[in-house]
């Protein structure tokens, strides 16, 4: 969902460095938390104890990182023109419960989504192999019909490891992801390693 349907543009008033926030969602307490296996303010406790800072402030500014989420109309549009074909389309994300319940607020073409499945509700994350063949069961879909596209390389290297398509997704190439799920679809070769 981040950085591929979604363009980040921060407008955040914080005391925290862009440095310290990537720490804290790199860490393995983060994917925890994205996993649902601890209440938000559990974790942001132990990142303010950790990094000191109080948890009021972490959650101030994860609240207002995920506020900062736009829609890439781009990408929103393909979704629609694969859509108008009758393809069933899913997302699968590593968000926590509470971010993910605020970005659902936000206006978006949710319904374009035959399913969501969020790690926060689900209780895995991605590149969790498991969390891969939990959605195919999901939607009784095999791997081989099934196309997975995402912004980090270890991701879709999960995806292929099951036997998926996968194509990496960077906002610079984007029609060429764009051209290469066509291909996919139209059952042609594809430069899957783009």
């Amino acid at each position: 969902m981040g950085d591929v349907l979604f363009r980040w543009e921060p407008k955040i008033n914080t005391t925290l460095t862009t440095d310290t926030l990537r720490t804290m969602a790199n860490s393995d307490l983060w994917a925890r938390y994205e996993e649902g296996r601890m209440t938000s303010a559990q974790c942001y406790q132990i990142l303010g104890d950790k990094h000191g800072v109080s948890p009021e402030e972490i959650a101030s500014t994860f609240r207002q990182s995920t506020g900062c989420l736009t829609p890439d109309a781009g990408m929103t549009e393909f979704l629609r023109e694969l859509k108008g074909h009758k393809l069933p389309i899913y997302m699968m994300t590593n968000i926590p419960q509470l971010d993910y319940d605020q970005l659902r607020s936000v206006e978006y073409d949710w319904h374009i989504f035959d399913g969501i499945f969020a790690s926060g509700y689900v209780g895995m994350r991605k590149p969790n192999l498991k969390f891969y063949e939990h959605v195919l069961a999901e939607i009784g879909v095999g791997a081989s019909e099934a196309i997975f596209v995402d912004d980090k390389t270890e991701n879709v290297a999960a995806a292929r490891e099951i036997g998926i398509a996968g194509l990496v997704f960077e906002s610079s190439r984007a029609e060429h992801v764009r051209e290469q799920i066509r291909k996919l679809l139209a059952g042609e070769p594809a430069a899957v390693g783009a």
